[in-house]
């Protein structure tokens, strides 16, 4: 929570490194997509509860899934203000 990008790459790709060395996998919950789209290799996308994406990596459309969360984020503000 609360990491800049830098130290969040370097965490994602120790993470990653060592979830393929173990044969682990990692479940992540994130919103910084730039991140997400080199590190993941399967993405499940939540919304109020509901899954609404779960694709590959290689089919997710990261632009219509950051336009998505962009606008996620706005209503929620909306909703505060």
């Amino acid at each position: 929570s609360a990491q800049d990008v830098g130290y969040s790459e370097f965490l994602l790709t120790t993470l990653t490194s060592w979830a393929t060395q173990n044969q682990r996998a990692i479940v992540m919950a994130n919103h910084q997509i730039e991140l997400l789209d080199n590190h993941v290799t399967r993405l499940w996308h939540l919304q109020a509860g509901k899954l609404i994406t779960n694709l590959p990596a290689s089919e997710v459309d990261w632009s219509a899934l950051r336009q998505a969360l962009i606008a996620a984020e706005q209503a929620e503000q909306d909703e505060w203000d």
